[in-house]
This record gives C-alpha cells, sequence and structure tokens, in this order.
C-alpha cells in the first residue's frame, strides 16, 4: 500500500512538474515573441494575404482590393506587400492563388479579429497562433500518451528544446505542422486511428509529402485489422463487420486530399509546387539530399540532435537483428517523408538555422527512438545510457538555439554558414564536405546556389582559405592567385594539378596557410555592379550578392587583400559608397593599422595609408560595428548591411 501512494506521489509530482513547466515555457515565448519586431519570413505573403483575403471576400485568393484591406489589416507590413510573390495562377473565380492551401491562415483568423479589436498590432496574430498550436500539442501529449510519466517527460523536454523555437515567429506554417504531428504521433501510439488520420491529414494540407506518413499508417492500420481477426470468425463475416469502420477510417483521410482536389480544379494539378519541373529536376541526386537533410553541417538534423541521431542508429541495429517492427515502423516513416520531401530540389531555399522540413520531419524521429527504446533495451545500465544521451542531447541542442537566437536563428543567415559550420571549416575542413550547391549558396550569399561557376573558394575569419570548390579548368587561376604566406607551395601545387574534370573539394588544413594574393593594377576602378562586376578577385570576406546597383556589404566587417606593383611610397583608397539606416561607424585598418575612424553619412570614402612595396601584401579590412539587418525593419531579410558599394579604386598619392 505504501509503494502505491508513494508511486501515486511521484506520478502527482512529475505531472506537476510537466504543467508548470509548460505554463512557464507559454509565458516566455510569449513574451520572447512581443519583444520581436515580426517581419514576413518565409513565404509569409502566402500565408498572410489569405488572412485578408477570407475576412475581406470570403476567398482563399488574392485581388487587387485584398491587398489594399491587407494594408490596413497589417499596417506594419504594408510598404513590403506591394512587393508580393504568389503561385503566379489564376483560380477559375479569379484571383491569384498561394503556393499552399490555407488551412494555416484560417487559424490565424481569430487571434487577427482578436488583436485588432484589442488594438494591439496584428501582425502578432501569427506567433501567437504559432505558440498557441505548439502547447495544444504538449497538452496532449502530457495528457493523452499511454506511456509512463517519465518518457513523457522526455519527450516532453526533446520536443520544446527545439529548433521549432526559431519558427514561432515565422508567418508560415512550420509550426502548426509539428504540433498537427505530434497529435497524430501519440494518436497514432495510442491506436486511436481516426484522430491519427485527422491530424496527419491537417499537416498534410499543407505539404503533401506528409501524407505518405498516412500511408503507412493505413497499412500499419490494416495489419492490426487482419491480426486481430479471431480464428472462430470466417473472413467473410470479419469483413462485413469492420467495412463500415474501415470506410470511416478512411475518410478521415479526406482533408489531407482537399488541397490536392482544390488546386486541380483551378490549375490542373495537383500540387502547385509539382507543377515546376525546375523544382525536380537539380544537379544533386534525392540520395544526396536525403543524405545533407541528414547530415549538414547548416540545416541538417544531426547539427541539432547528434547524439539522438547516434541513439537511432544503434536502436535500429538491435530492431532489425531483433525483428522489433514497431521501432521499423517509426524510422521508415521517418525516412520515406525524408525521402518525399527530398525530391524538391530547391534545398538551400530560405529558412532559420535547420531546414524548414527537417524541423517538423524529426518529430517522427523523436517519438520513434523515446517510445521505443525500453522495448529494445533491456539491460538497466544501458537503459541509464541511453537515457543520459537524451538528456545531454536537449542541453546541444538548448545551447545552439541559444547560440544562433532563439528569435528566428538571428545570428544566422540561410545564404551564410552557420557558426557551427563554420567552426568546423576553419579547425577541421576536411569533415564538412557539403552539397556543392549549398557550398556555393552560403559562399555567394545567394538563394539557392545551383548555377555556379567554380571556383568557389572558403575563407576562415584568419585570412586563409580552408576549402575549394574547382575542377581541372580553374588550375591556373588557383595557381596563380593563392599561395602560401610560409612559402612552401608544393602542397598547393599538388592538390591544384590533381583536380580533374569533375568538380571536387580541396580541403585545406590550416598549417599551410594558403591565402589569396591577386595582382591589383593601380587605377584600375572596381565595380560592384552586377551587370560589370570585376571585384571579386580581391574580395576575402564579408560581402553580399551582387545587385544592379552595387553591392551590399554583409557582417561587420568586410576584407580584401591584393598585391601591386606600385613603387609609391603611399597609395589613397577612394569608395564611393551609401549607407545603411542614414549613417555608418567606419573603421579601416590596412595591414592592422588603422587608416580611417569615423561616423560616415554615404558618398566619397578616401584614406591613404604607406604601401608595403611592390608585390607585398595589401590587406585592408572595413569594421562596421552598427551593421544592421533590414529584419529589425520588418523586411524578410537576415543580412547585416552596413555599406552599400558601387565603385572602388586605388591610386598612388600625387
Amino acid at each position: 500500500m505504501n509503494n502505491v501512494i508513494r508511486n501515486f506521489g511521484k506520478k502527482i509530482n512529475l505531472n506537476s512538474a510537466m504543467l508548470i513547466y509548460m505554463i512557464i515555457y507559454a509565458v516566455a515565448m510569449l513574451f520572447l515573441s512581443s519583444l520581436c519586431t515580426i517581419g514576413l519570413t518565409g513565404e509569409g505573403d502566402d500565408y498572410t494575404l489569405p488572412v485578408a483575403s477570407i475576412l475581406n471576400r470570403r476567398s482563399f485568393n488574392i485581388l487587387p482590393e485584398d491587398v489594399a484591406y491587407y494594408k490596413k489589416l497589417f499596417p506594419r507590413w504594408s510598404e513590403w506587400i506591394d512587393a508580393y510573390s504568389l503561385s503566379g495562377y489564376i483560380a477559375k473565380g479569379g484571383g491569384e492563388m498561394p503556393w499552399y492551401f490555407p488551412i494555416y491562415a484560417i487559424c490565424c483568423i481569430p487571434f487577427t479579429v482578436f488583436l485588432k479589436f484589442l488594438n494591439f498590432p496584428t501582425e502578432f496574430a501569427f506567433p501567437y497562433t504559432n505558440i498557441m498550436v505548439i502547447c495544444i500539442s504538449f497538452i496532449v501529449l502530457v495528457k493523452c500518451l499511454k506511456r509512463p510519466e517519465t518518457e513523457k517527460a522526455l519527450l516532453l523536454a526533446i520536443l520544446s528544446v527545439n529548433p521549432i523555437i526559431f519558427y514561432f515567429n515565422w508567418t508560415s506554417a512550420e509550426t502548426f505542422i509539428y504540433a498537427m504531428l505530434i497529435i497524430a504521433c501519440v494518436a497514432w501510439y495510442n491506436k486511436w486511428y481516426k484522430r491519427a488520420a485527422i491530424f496527419v491529414s491537417l499537416a498534410g494540407m499543407l505539404n503533401p509529402t506528409i501524407m505518405s506518413i498516412g500511408i503507412i499508417m493505413i497499412i500499419h492500420y490494416m495489419l492490426c485489422w487482419i491480426k486481430g481477426k479471431e480464428e472462430k470468425i470466417s473472413w467473410g463475416l470479419y469483413i462485413k463487420g469492420s467495412i463500415l469502420k474501415i470506410f470511416s477510417y478512411g475518410m478521415c483521410y479526406i482533408i489531407g486530399i482537399i488541397p490536392m482536389i482544390y488546386n486541380y480544379y483551378n490549375m490542373g494539378h495537383i500540387n502547385l509546387t509539382a507543377s515546376h519541373s525546375e523544382y525536380l529536376t537539380g544537379r544533386e541526386t534525392i540520395l544526396e539530399r536525403l543524405l545533407a537533410y541528414l547530415l549538414d553541417l547548416n540545416y541538417g538534423i544531426i547539427a541539432y540532435y547528434p547524439l539522438l541521431l547516434i541513439v537511432a542508429a544503434l536502436l535500429s541495429v538491435v530492431a532489425i537483428k531483433n525483428k522489433k517492427v514497431d521501432y521499423i515502423i517509426w524510422g521508415g516513416t521517418f525516412l520515406i517523408n525524408m525521402l518525399l520531401y527530398s525530391i524538391i530540389t530547391h534545398i538551400n531555399c530560405g529558412m532559420s538555422g535547420i531546414a524548414r522540413y527537417n524541423v517538423w520531419g524529426v518529430v517522427l524521429l523523436i517519438f520513434g527512438v523515446c517510445l521505443c527504446k525500453n522495448q529494445l533495451v533491456h539491460k538497466i545500465k544501458f537503459k541509464r545510457i541511453i537515457n543520459a544521451l537524451l538528456v545531454v542531447g536537449v542541453f546541444w541542442t538548448m545551447c545552439i538555439v541559444l547560440w544562433y537566437g532563439p528569435n528566428v536563428a538571428s545570428n544566422t543567415q540561410y545564404t551564410s554558414f552557420t557558426p557551427l559550420a563554420e567552426y568546423v571549416l576553419d579547425k577541421a575542413p576536411g569533415i564538412y564536405n557539403p552539397l556543392h550547391s549549398t557550398f556555393s549558396s552560403r559562399i555567394n550569399h545567394v538563394d539557392g546556389g545551383y548555377d555556379y561557376e567554380t571556383p568557389i573558394v572558403y575563407t576562415a575569419s584568419d585570412g586563409y582559405i580552408r576549402k575549394v570548390l574547382a575542377s581541372k579548368k580553374d588550375q591556373e587561376y588557383l595557381m596563380d592567385n593563392y599561395v602560401s604566406c610560409t612559402g612552401d607551395n608544393k602542397w598547393w601545387k599538388q592538390k591544384v594539378h590533381s583536380l580533374t574534370e569533375k568538380e571536387s573539394y580541396i580541403s585545406v588544413p590550416p598549417k599551410y596557410a594558403i591565402e589569396k594574393l591577386p595582382s591589383y593594377n593601380i587605377g584600375e576602378e572596381l565595380l560592384f555592379g552586377l551587370k560589370n562586376y570585376n571585384a571579386g578577385d580581391y574580395i576575402i570576406s564579408g560581402m553580399s550578392e551582387q545587385e544592379d546597383w552595387g553591392t551590399w556589404t554583409d557582417g561587420r566587417e568586410m576584407i580584401m587583400r591584393f598585391q601591386t606593383s606600385s613603387d609609391s611610397d603611399v597609395l589613397v583608397g577612394k569608395i564611393k559608397c551609401s549607407v545603411y539606416n542614414e549613417k555608418q561607424k567606419i573603421l579601416i585598418y590596412v595591414n592592422g593599422k588603422t587608416v580611417y575612424n569615423n561616423e560616415f553619412e554615404g558618398g566619397a570614402l578616401q584614406f591613404s595609408f604607406s604601401n608595403p612595396g611592390k608585390g607585398e601584401v595589401i590587406e585592408i579590412r572595413i569594421e562596421l560595428p552598427n551593421a544592421i539587418s533590414p529584419s529589425v525593419f520588418g523586411a524578410n531579410d537576415q543580412r547585416l548591411f552596413g555599406l552599400g558599394i558601387t565603385t572602388m579604386v586605388f591610386e598612388d598619392d600625387k
């Protein structure tokens, strides 16, 4: 009796602790969201414009009058929405169709109306809805999952201390999908098949690859149905007695098919994204993208869940060896869903930290590991080791989330390497070999990065290169423009001359100190505009992609390096540029010496410096301590702007 009372007390205490945790979590997330500027992130126009069209005309499709209504409904976004970009398809009833069926927009309407009534900024309807649905899913997990309280607590920890936090302030459906999948997984484990079907279908309305989970659920349901037949009952009677139950279960999946029917009726395509062939053909194979979703240090699962993946791999070996079907089903469902979204070639798209598909796709793996580990491992010692690894994994994830910035991973940009990827590239470049398009995207700071010219070079913070993507045609350029500052070029020459017609990586250990050192012709004007851009050879880091007018600096430091044949004692640098956010503090260093330190409001910037000599290294560092992101002002742009450079020239001092 005493043991019963003691166990009941422990259960009550753990339940209370989880309840208190969820309340604190919700309040903290709401508070943090309320302090942030909510911008149109991701495909924010696709998700927010239907709110206006539904409230304005009870329509899913967008007309100019809906845009005008939108500007009144969301005034903080009024200057950005004119540049909206939807699917380009026109519905039969008129109006442009968003890429996504507006189930998420419908869910955001109650908060939109409520905040408007309170005269509170309606833009917060989206993060508040995100936090609400995630908290509902946590409540369902804690109250409904038929597992011991300790397992539910571990699941709650992994699912809440999670990169999904990056997406709470996104004006898109990632958090909604994540929450629906949590509820679906709870229902599936409990064998509440109809509820599982409904919630996976709600998630599938926004991404049809999720319906693959539903297909596996159906197969699992039918296998359980076959297994449930008693020998004394004939198959005819068994089928007759079950037909209505099976039919009603199948009808629950109709929800997920509604967008396909709607899209086909309007455009003759069941999915608008898949109707564009450019999203289905690319340089990389489906398998390469799947491995990148798993193992890439920027957007892959391994960056956030390394210990979970290790445990999952070990459990897979045990499950296959012992033919434990439950874990194989969970793991297989996770991989099949990932395989399907790997078909889409646009892997280097907008994201905060982790890839958007991965942020909700990993839910299946988390449930599979946490729910099946005790069935697969029986020794107490090994159970404790696995639980310890998973708990340490939660702290790892928390550190990454804090490192990157909980608010939309504000310390990262999806067109630049994440801090973790940069650290590995700087210290051990041979470990990390990303997709070539990912390397292109994050070096050149462009969305996608699928069309590129080699060589593409990664330069570490110390100014020396660490990784090069090149082929045989690039050999002469690499030998002419990159040298070892130690004077030992034998290793570099060997690696460059081993390049073949097929592009590949050269990983450069720090000890070789290979640096970029092109020769600059005194008086040559460097152009930063897209059409006549010729400054790239001299830029080491700190510049964004080129635009028609010029190029923005990206970050708080820009570095360039070159040599000249000038014998002049003094050289003069002249930069024509604008500034972002009215004025910028600028510090310019040449070979470590300060040559300019002032606030600048744009125009012509000029500085003089001592010429180190003919053929000697000239390294210019421009520090911009007040560089700021347009996202602070509500734009969907995480870059850090300082100077907008149009031209630059270096001359002998006369």
